[in-house]
């Protein structure tokens, strides 16, 4: 339904019905309205100059060059210049038609431009999310981090990357160039892509810079809520109004994270899954108070980054982590009881039920202490059957967490797993 200020407008038809379903039955003169979201609503026609024309403006939040409008009229066939058009500013709500006739479609669209009021969009439609380049801000840049950043910024956003530590935004940045260098070489991505993402990508030396006006704010920083709304308090008055606030957790709530934020309806769970720019799935969180319009948006968002969105509600662990993780720590418990070998027991997972990865060397993949410290918020949230194992807290507590360190379940050479 129309929001309740939107303004009636008039529409003019043209003199034969092209059959579009909106045209359909409009007389002159007659009111209508349009739907909320919608910068640009075709009233009437399919053609090339709605192409054109909705490929530039499609909820850019600004007014384009006259002069460049018109070229894009003039470019088009003559035989495709007429269409009505409503051009919508979003903050009031204000909608105009225009009937663009051939010869006079120059003209018309400045007339149209002029009297228009200037379009100043308080946030971005969910069409736009995945149509339009975007500016991201990743906080934090430990492995999620580096490679969430670096899917924005290979699917066209500009992407930023902040983190408290001195030095960490810019060596991120490193290791993502030189990991789509090893890309390029391996045939897997071209130059001009990695020339084009690293282009996109750069290190902020302060959270202010990080996130000032962008239109997407994702957290990649260790599973501590404290820290995590530390976090985000600092930055969020610097982002464009409207921005999706996301976190990247994989098991605390986008329901408690909103409230304490002040901003339950913009905050939303983005779970990528490791490493982002391999793994195809992103979970997305939707909180008690998060709203329709930021749930759409994020979907669209997701998509726009060639990934594949699960909706799940704001409950302990989500859908994925808990699944995940109570496999892993059973893998654990039959490894501390001498059942099967770390190696034997990923291959009967690998090999018997086709995972594309055993549960303890996805374990070191994730980290041993990410592990844990989820298996103990699910423990307190659900109940014991996520009691951490105490092999878990063991190789924590020596410092074994996995890949990152060298040494988990697994030892690590080169980036590969050596069974031990």
């Amino acid at each position: 339904m129309p929001r309740p200020e939107a303004r009636a407008a008039v529409v003019r038809r043209r003199e034969q019905d092209d059959g579009h379903a909106r045209g359909r039955g409009l007389r002159p003169e007659e009111p209508t309205e349009l739907e909320p979201g919608d910068p640009w609503h075709p009233e009437i026609g399919d053609d090339g100059v709605r192409l054109l024309v909705d490929r530039e403006l499609r909820g850019l939040g600004r007014r384009r060059d006259l002069d460049d409008l018109i070229g894009l009229l003039a470019e088009a066939d003559p035989e495709e210049r007429t269409c009505t058009r409503a051009i919508v500013d979003q903050e009031d709500s204000g909608h105009s038609f225009i009937d663009y006739g051939r010869a006079e479609a120059p003209r018309k669209l400045v007339r149209a431009f002029e009297n228009a009021p200037a379009r100043r969009t308080k946030q971005r439609s969910c069409q736009d999310m995945s149509a339009i380049s975007l500016t991201v801000t990743v906080l934090g840049t430990g492995t999620m981090g580096q490679g969430i950043a670096q899917v924005a910024a290979q699917s066209g956003h500009t992407a930023r990357l902040y983190d408290v530590a001195d030095g960490r935004a810019t060596a991120a940045v490193q290791a993502i160039a030189a990991q789509l260098e090893k890309l390029v070489g391996k045939g897997k991505i071209t130059a001009d892509l990695r020339a084009g993402t690293l282009n996109r990508l750069s290190a902020a030396t302060s959270a202010k810079d990080a996130c000032a006006g962008a239109d997407v704010v994702i957290e990649a920083v260790p599973e501590d809520m404290a820290l995590k709304v530390a976090v985000l308090e600092a930055v969020l008055p610097s982002a464009a109004r409207g921005a999706i606030i996301a976190s990247n957790t994989s098991s605390l709530s986008i329901t408690e994270l909103g409230a304490r934020l002040k901003a339950p309806e913009r905050t939303v769970g983005l779970h990528f899954f490791n490493p982002p720019p391999v793994m195809e799935l992103v979970e997305v969180v939707r909180g008690l108070g998060t709203s329709e319009d930021t749930l759409a948006r994020a979907l669209a968002f997701v998509k726009g980054l060639g990934k594949t969105p699960i909706v799940v509600r704001d409950v302990p662990g989500f859908a994925t982590s808990r699944l995940g993780v109570i496999l892993g720590a059973e893998a654990m418990r039959m490894l501390e009881t001498g059942v099967a070998s770390a190696q034997d027991i990923d291959r009967g997972m690998e090999l018997g039920y086709r995972h594309p990865m055993g549960p303890l060397k996805l374990t070191d993949l994730v980290g041993l202490d990410v592990r844990l410290a989820i298996l103990e918020h699910l423990q307190r949230e659900i109940g014991d059957q996520f009691r951490p194992p105490a092999i878990l807290r063991t190789m924590v507590r020596a410092g074994k967490l996995g890949k990152k360190t060298g040494e988990g379940f697994y030892t690590w050479v080169d980036g590969q797993p050596v069974a031990k």
